[in-house]
């Protein structure tokens, strides 16, 4: 039942070094995205630290509201981008389309 060292994998070959720059081009606006909009928040945060105690109960409801309700809707949009990208990487474009349509209407139920 196991397998035996490279029967699974046969090593690293130059062709995977190959076209690096346009995987770079589509692989850097998702994270630089993500850290933009968490540095936002956290000199939000930080210029919150200049309120006054009164004022500063309510900002940290709603920066803890705002951290749990975008985890949800960033995990499913992670979990659809990947099964599009996996449909259209195996030539199924119908399947990738029905993909996308349902991660764009599932929010809606």
């Amino acid at each position: 039942m196991l397998s035996q060292g490279r029967e699974g994998w046969s090593g690293t070959t130059s062709a995977v070094l190959q076209n690096q720059g346009s995987m770079l081009h589509l692989a850097l606006p998702g994270p630089l995205m993500v850290e933009a909009e968490y540095l936002a928040f956290e000199i939000l945060v930080l210029a919150a630290a200049y309120l006054s105690p009164a004022h500063l109960a309510p900002q940290t409801i709603l920066a803890t509201l705002n951290g749990v309700l975008w985890q949800i809707p960033s995990s499913i949009s992670i979990a659809a981008s990947t099964r599009v990208a996996q449909h259209i990487g195996g030539r199924h474009t119908n399947t990738a389309k029905m993909s996308a349509l349902a991660a764009l209407l599932a929010p809606l139920l």
